[in-house]
């Protein structure tokens, strides 16, 4: 795993710096994976709207983490467990997308899963 990690890096780099490196590229990795879950989906191949979805994905992340850290030091006292958050950003999405529901109505979307059949 390690020389994977290494394969592209300067002879003689130390292990320090390959660790550091590591730990800056996991959190850009995290923001994207966390990025996603808020991200709205689309066949469109404009890459005008899904460069504007992506954007508005990493405001609402951003956002959120920003409400977090208000609510916390608003408590003045930090989060005992983060994961534990009466806010999750999955509740968050959801409270969002029922809110533009109930703003602009919904459109009725058939989604096509293959059925499994048993013979």
């Amino acid at each position: 795993m390690l020389a994977i990690i290494a394969s592209g890096l300067p002879a003689g780099i130390l292990p320090a710096q390959v660790f550091e490196l590591y730990r800056q590229r996991f959190g850009i990795e995290s923001s994207y994976r966390q990025m996603n879950q808020v991200r709205a989906r689309t066949s469109t191949r404009n890459p005008v709207i899904r460069l504007l979805l992506v954007g508005l994905a990493f405001v609402l992340f951003n956002l959120y983490i920003a409400l977090r850290q208000n609510l916390s030091s608003a408590l003045k006292q930090p989060l005992k467990s983060p994961n534990r958050f009466w806010l999750s950003l999955r509740r968050l999405v959801l409270l969002l997308s029922r809110a533009i529901e109930r703003l602009w109505g919904t459109t009725e979307v058939i989604q096509h899963q293959p059925c499994a059949t048993l013979s």
